[in-house]
Order: C-alpha cells, then structure tokens, then sequence
C-alpha cells in the first residue's frame, strides 16, 4: 500500500527505478529531479529493460564503462558522471534490499568509479588584477573583487550581509 504497485519477478530496472523515485526515495524535489535525469540518461538507457533479479555486476560495469569510453562507443562523459550514476543506481537498490525486492544489491560486488582531480586552470595576478580594473565600473565589479581578494564562493558573496561588512577596518567576515 505504501509503495504502490508490488514489484514482481518480471520487474524490470526501469519500472523499479520509476517506482522507487515516485513512492520510496523520499527526497526534496530538486533531489528528485536530479535523479531523474541521471535515471533517464544513463540508467534506464543501459539497464532499464534488464530484470531486476537478474542485474548482476557485470551489467552495472558495463554501465560505467559505457558512459565514459569515447564516442560512438560510448557517452564519453566524465567519471564523475559514472559516479553519479552509479550512487545513484546503489541508493535505488539498496532501498529494493530494504523493501524485500532484492535478496542482495548487486552494487556490493561493484566499485564506483574514481574520480580525478581537475586542475582547474587559475588566474595570474596580472589577469586578476585586469579583470579588477575591468569590471570595476560593472555592476558585478565589487563582487569579482571580493570573489578574487577573499576565494568566497557565489553563495556566500552573494548572501553577505552589510552587518558583516566593516568599511574602516575594511574587513568582511
């Protein structure tokens, strides 16, 4: 009754994806539009019309495989994708676990994809000193200067409030 529908062997990941994220995933609704579009993209793609108690390892490899190796193999998109996906994929089933659907998650036997380090290109203090002196006179002008002189991010700049700001002691915290 809570779950709706009651999965059955004939189950296949694609309706145990849709049913778990409309009745059992319980969570926010950006959440939930995020894993829809990991579900639609990657998910039900690769795995959708493959049985549920039937998904083994190899599938959920093959998955990751399949959204990094380089077109037209593949997707060719970033390991953090096929690591997004792949969170995603263990949460779907791992609740299926808690729900009695799946004696065992088949994510158990699988890794999840490394993740990188990207080394983020940086500005060199004459670029930075530039883009000051270009954007001063810009509306955004004092919130890139803030940005560079302070590494706040867009959030914090943005939700800064005068009460935090010192003009003579020119400080901001």
């Amino acid at each position: 009754e809570r779950t709706g529908t009651v999965p059955t062997r004939t189950t296949t990941v694609e309706k145990w994806l849709d049913l778990w994220l409309t009745h059992i995933a319980n969570v926010k609704p950006t959440t939930t539009g995020n894993y829809r579009s990991v579900i639609d993209c990657y998910l039900v793609p690769k795995l959708g019309k493959t049985r549920l108690d039937k998904l083994a390892p190899a599938h959920i490899r093959d998955m990751q495989t399949w959204i990094t190796a380089p077109k037209p193999a593949g997707l060719g998109l970033s390991a953090s994708t096929a690591h997004r996906a792949h969170r995603v994929l263990r949460k779907a089933l791992n609740d299926a676990v808690t729900e009695g659907v799946l004696v065992e998650s088949p994510m158990r036997a699988v890794s999840a994809p490394t993740v990188g380090k990207v080394d983020a290109p940086m500005l060199t203090v004459a670029q930075a000193r530039d883009l000051i002196r270009t954007t001063w006179e810009d509306w955004w002008g004092p919130r890139w200067t803030a940005a560079l002189l302070t590494g706040a991010r867009q959030g914090e700049l943005l939700g800064l409030e005068w009460s935090r700001v010192n003009l003579a002691a020119r400080t901001i915290d």
